[in-house]
């Protein structure tokens, strides 16, 4: 199996990677489908990390939080149309593939992990938003110049 990064902001993997493992019988783990949980709509201005929490940089070091949040806002016009919610959204987004056979999805609360398991259930994506989801939400970032996770 192949496990790589796929999500509505960095779908790469769904145009040249994926297709090559399906041609080959190979299988596909998205990772980051959540993207550090950023695509569930939880991030906001006031929200404090711990220092040694990775999202502290991830969310301000890498990425400007307010542009974040943005591109996120800008994802809410899918729901409920096409998901329950943004969480539901990104899971979607990335299982609409047939391709891929499974994601991960880090969840801490049981709330959260019968939320994301009911996102499966619901109706896929129409494919007139995964479309727009797929060309026009990218938001690639470039983690070459961040400054190294485990290093002060």
């Amino acid at each position: 199996s192949v496990q790589t990064v796929i999500n509505i902001f960095d779908p790469l993997a769904l145009e040249n990677l994926v297709p090559a493992c399906v041609e080959h019988g190979v299988a596909v783990i998205g990772r980051c489908t959540l993207d550090e949980g950023g695509l569930t709509g939880f991030l906001t201005p006031d929200i404090e990390f711990d220092p040694d929490d990775y999202r502290s940089r991830y969310f301000d070091d890498i990425v400007p939080r307010p542009v974040y949040m943005e591109k996120v806002a800008a994802l809410e016009q899918f729901v409920p149309r096409a998901a329950s919610s943004l969480a539901a959204l990104a899971i979607k987004f990335v299982l609409h593939d047939p391709g891929v056979t499974t994601t991960l999805v880090s969840m801490h609360e049981r709330r959260f992990a019968e939320m994301n398991i009911a996102a499966v259930d619901e109706e896929p994506i129409p494919d007139d938003d995964f479309a727009t989801l797929f060309t026009t939400h990218r938001f690639i970032k470039n983690l070459n110049h961040a400054k190294h996770w485990d290093l002060p």
